[in-house]
């Protein structure tokens, strides 16, 4: 009976051998990638490389150890180490407009600085700090897997020295007060912050994949303020018929470009009625106290050389991206970002991102206290939409300009507007538009505050800013802050906050799955509340009704849509010709063209009807929008909310 089993046995290995040789003489089959359609995995980029960390003692947890005989304490170091990265063509502003990681990794603290107390005695806050305690220091290896080929990255990191930070939880998904900075440097020892580009080759190049190796990421900044945590305050809407002013008189067009919405960011507060317990269950912390941390500063934007438009700081201010071309309004943070909210529908159709970009109202940042301010942050929004056709491309963020502005803002393709970019004649893309605000200082060093008798005692060091001359109360203020303290030096931290978030009712309109993160479940079962009210924890000001909106008044010609029976883009007439600035008859003009490769990705679009008007939850006034009566089962759209630019649909 064996040896009939190692008979079968021998012979099916025969046939295997034999199949393998005549295998061997023909090609391997090879299946196609995933993207492509097939089944096989897509090759992925590896990077490999160290976390350097160089800065304050961290906080330690420290416990009895019963080897020792006296009252020495055994540290265990607390925190963790948040590498977020970025499409190095679009990083958060000011260089871009991303609100949003691609990708994150996280690492834990022991393994940067170990776990041995000797060697933590070096690393750890004492119990009982002198203020004489050195820096610490620690480095840790990390590994990056899964990065996707044929992109540019950058990475930018924290330690998250209270461990508040959520991934998951869009009130803590970025550092806070003490937490130290920075990112894969092209040179850390600079004052000006340039992130290094981090390159994966394409697929084809990398059909096996891609490894990256070297990498350095140092930390070594310390966040000096809390994140920007507002409400907003206004008319919140406008039309998307509104006109820039066209006055030349400076200070009444900042008045009425203010009158437009009269919008106000107003710094959250413990007196805010609900903040408390809706902080507590979110598990946010903010110390509102720290006042140093917790006002609005008001700073100069310098990415850009303004001379040759190249990327880098030239010691000159910015101009804004949209009043510095038409009143010379100069940049200057907190930058602000509000995004069109898009339903589902529109994601799975590749419907263009919309940006509005307001602006510190302008009179503030001329007169007045203008370098810190406490609580409320007056706003400008100008009327014009920016749309995003491709997001890794600079030049493909196309400015919107409603019919009826004048001709210089359209960037005519004469020649006769200097350094114009592309432009479409259209009004601006109706919708509720989510608010982002990126602020924060990192290394700012406190001035003003310091106890005083007369103001002759006051530190007239602090020669960055002007004119601390008063001695209020007892302490040093300065004059250029509302509160009377500021902060010198530093740099941009790109802390966020954005409304709507987790600690509003649920966004179910923009999101199905989206559900109430703070109510605790009701006993004996029940739903949890959608909207803010009796016994719920939810915020009113963080919830979606806080959304700016912009409303279609009348139906009219946006500027131009397809005519399906004369099969081409019909313009509006005040698309077709405009009064210049200086005044005088209307002239023609035609926008500068889009660039082709940024029309490349909304080729589809083109010669599209304008999707009907139509009212979302909550609103009186009309919109745009798509929903999924609007799509066919391949996903392609029978509307579009906007209209693409004119040059990309000939």
């Amino acid at each position: 009976m064996s040896h009939t089993r190692f008979a079968h046995s021998r012979a099916l290995l025969l046939a295997l051998a034999s199949a393998s040789s005549f295998l061997a003489c023909e090609a391997p089959p090879q299946d196609v990638f995933r993207a492509d359609g097939g089944v096989s995995p897509d090759p992925h980029g590896v990077m490999r490389g160290t976390v350097v960390y160089a800065g304050p003692r961290v906080p330690c947890d420290w416990t009895l150890d019963d080897t020792y005989l006296d009252e020495d304490r055994v540290p265990s170091v607390r925190g963790r180490v948040i590498l977020t990265l970025f499409d190095a063509h679009n990083p958060p502003p000011p260089e871009g407009s991303a609100t949003s990681a691609v990708n994150l990794l996280a690492i834990d603290g022991a393994e940067l600085f170990g776990t041995e107390p000797t060697r933590l005695r070096d690393v750890c806050q004492p119990l009982h700090p002198t203020g004489a305690e050195g820096p610490a220091t620690g480095s840790a290896p990390f590994v990056w897997p899964d990065l996707e080929l044929g992109r540019s990255y950058q990475i930018r990191g924290f330690y998250d020295s209270d461990e508040d930070f959520s991934p998951f939880f869009s009130v803590r998904n970025s550092p806070t007060a003490g937490d130290v900075g920075g990112g894969a440097l092209v040179d850390p020892t600079s004052p000006v912050v340039r992130y290094q580009p981090i390159t994966f080759g394409s697929v084809a190049e990398h059909l096996r994949g891609q490894e990256l190796t070297g990498v350095t990421v140092s930390l070594g900044a310390v966040v000096t303020t809390e994140r920007p945590a507002f409400r907003y305050e206004g008319t919140g809407t406008f039309s998307s018929q509104a006109l820039l002013p066209t006055t030349a008189d400076t200070t009444a067009a900042d008045a009425e470009l203010w009158d437009l919405t009269m919008s106000k960011l107003t710094l959250l507060s413990d007196a805010d009625p609900g903040l408390t317990a809706a902080f507590e269950a979110g598990g946010v912390q903010v110390d509102f106290a720290n006042r140093y941390a917790n006002q609005w500063y008001v700073r100069d934007v310098d990415v850009s050389n303004n001379t040759t438009g190249a990327p880098g700081a030239d010691g000159v201010a910015d101009p804004h991206p949209i009043l510095g071309r038409t009143r010379n309004v100069k940049w200057v943070t907190p930058i602000i970002l509000m995004t069109r909210a898009q339903t589902e529908a529109e994601v799975r159709a590749h419907i263009p991102a919309v940006l509005l970009i307001p602006s510190v109202r302008p009179a503030v940042v001329l007169l007045g206290n203008t370098r810190a301010m406490y609580p409320s942050l007056p706003i400008s929004i100008a009327p014009v939409g920016v749309v995003v056709l491709d997001p890794t491309l600079p030049q493909c963020r196309v400015p919107f300009v409603p019919p009826g502005n004048q001709r210089e803002l359209y960037s005519p393709d004469d020649g006769s507007v200097p350094g114009g970019i592309p432009t479409d004649c259209q009004e601006v893309p109706t919708g509720e538009y989510t608010i982002n605000v990126l602020h924060g200082v990192v290394r700012g060093r406190r001035a003003g505050g310091q106890a005083c008798a007369d103001a002759s005692m006051c530190d007239q060091d602090e020669s960055l800013v002007s004119g601390i001359v008063r001695c209020t109360a007892g302490a040093c203020a300065i004059s250029e802050s509302q509160s009377g303290v500021d902060l010198l030096s530093g740099l941009f931290s790109s802390q966020t906050w954005t409304v709507p978030n987790d600690l509003g009712a649920p966004d179910v309109f923009y999101n199905r799955y989206a559900r109430n993160q703070l109510d605790p479940l009701p006993a004996g079962g029940g739903a949890l509340p959608t909207q803010p009210g009796p016994g719920s924890l939810l915020l009113a000001s963080q919830s979606p009704s806080a959304r700016f909106f912009v409303f279609d008044p009348d139906d009219g010609n946006p500027g131009h849509q397809y005519d399906a029976a004369a099969r081409r883009d019909v313009r509006a007439p005040a698309c077709e010709s405009a009064v210049p600035a200086a005044g005088g008859e209307a002239l023609p003009f035609t926008p500068l063209a889009v660039p082709a490769e940024c029309c490349a990705a909304v080729a589809s679009l083109c010669h599209l009807p304008l999707c009907a008007l139509a009212t979302l939850p909550g609103r009186t006034e009309r919109s745009r929008f798509l929903t999924s009566a609007d799509l066919d089962a391949a996903g392609k759209p029978s509307c579009v909310p906007f209209a693409i630019p004119a040059s990309c649909c000939p």
